[in-house]
């Protein structure tokens, strides 16, 4: 008998049925709100049927680069209310996404909120602040940094942004975080 996974037979992922693609973009979009479509893509999911919003962005706050994003949510309503936030929330996405956490481990929080994360996580049993970065004062980082690690509520802190160079300095002036660098607008992350 030839084993299952072997030279002559490699391994297949299972087909995912039209049903089983719909319910997973179900499940993301009620766990991140918005995604863009390449995020969607990134998943093998697609954007046929949801509202979509395409903006010109700057993935971080005065930077030169602008992108072509098209964003994406359930209704046009989520998209208009939330238009300053969509980047900020496809930031987050991508941090789920990277730290391969399911909704059951994720919670969106007040996004831009002074103090509070953006995000919690449940890693290993133990929830973890979250926050992306789009570009934050030196001052806003220190102020953030400090409430959640001086709170007792958080194991640790992932630290989000779209500048390797940032996320760089970052790690190296907060050692304690994971310090992630995340991209919603292009095909492959970088």
């Amino acid at each position: 008998m030839q084993p299952l996974l072997s030279p002559e037979r490699p391994h297949t992922p299972p087909r995912r049925t039209p049903m089983v693609l719909q319910a997973e973009r179900r499940q993301v979009l009620r766990a991140d709100r918005t995604l863009s479509s390449v995020q969607l893509a990134r998943l093998g999911l697609e954007t046929g049927g949801l509202a979509t919003l395409t903006l010109s962005i700057n993935p971080l706050a005065n930077s030169t680069p602008q992108h072509d994003v098209t964003f994406c949510a359930f209704s046009a309503v989520t998209l208009r209310r939330e238009v300053r936030e969509l980047p900020h929330l496809c930031g987050l996405a991508a941090v789920r996404q990277i730290l391969e956490l399911g909704p059951e481990s994720w919670q969106l929080g007040a996004v831009g909120a002074s103090v509070r994360p953006d995000a919690v996580a449940t890693i290993g049993g133990a929830a973890w602040a979250v926050e992306f970065d789009a570009g934050y004062s030196r001052g806003v980082i220190e102020r953030k940094m400090r409430a959640f690690t001086s709170s007792g509520v958080y194991a640790g802190t992932v630290w989000a942004t779209t500048s390797p160079l940032r996320a760089q300095r970052l790690q190296a002036r907060y050692p304690a975080a994971r310090v992630l660098c995340v991209d919603y607008w292009s095909i492959h992350q970088t």
